[in-house]
């Protein structure tokens, strides 16, 4: 299940790290951002921003909640990072 893959699931002992995305065919780092973390909290990192953006790409960081809604309820997120589009 998704929480459960290594592959979307990192594990970070320092209360500031870097995270960084990197092309999978030349490992060249495309987007990359110092981020403060707290022990025991999920987050989801976003890389925002076409690749041809003057000062790079951006990430955002998200933090995460993983309690189950009540009975009968959803949890929904919903995230904007478009730049150019009227407000939502």
């Amino acid at each position: 299940s998704y929480l459960n893959t290594p592959t979307y699931r990192g594990v970070l002992a320092t209360p500031q790290t870097q995270i960084r995305f990197v092309n999978k065919d030349g490992g060249a780092s495309i987007g990359a951002s110092n981020f403060s973390i707290v022990p025991n909290t999920s987050y989801t990192v976003f890389l925002l921003d076409s690749t041809t953006r003057s000062g790079g790409q951006r990430l955002a960081q998200v933090t995460d909640v993983l309690t189950a809604p009540a009975a009968g309820k959803v949890r929904v997120r919903f995230l904007h990072f478009s730049p150019n589009a009227p407000e939502v």
